[in-house]
């Protein structure tokens, strides 16, 4: 029995053939959809603002430990997509 990617509850297995099911329901599945677009979005902003740190726009203190945050949050959103997207094809 497996988990849902987007609620965590186990998903019932009918007899099915093939590739097993990643979401329990339409609306997780949706949900999903939506949270991969506002993952991108923040995605975007956060490469955005890392860029801007990078090129010494604007004052920044502790430009090092800044960037660093950057990239450990940029990292978590992009597990999470990759976790969102293993099951797209459900």
């Amino acid at each position: 029995m497996t988990n849902c990617i987007k609620c965590k509850q186990p998903i019932t297995e009918t007899n099915r053939i093939g590739r097993s099911k990643s979401y329990c329901s339409t609306a997780c599945r949706r949900a999903a959809g939506l949270e991969i677009q506002r993952i991108n979005g923040r995605l975007i902003k956060l490469e955005d603002l890392l860029q801007n740190i990078r090129l010494g726009m604007g004052f920044v203190h502790d430009k090092e430990r800044k960037e660093k945050g950057f990239l450990a949050e940029i990292e978590r959103q992009e597990n999470r997509l990759k976790e969102l997207f293993a099951g797209t094809d459900d």
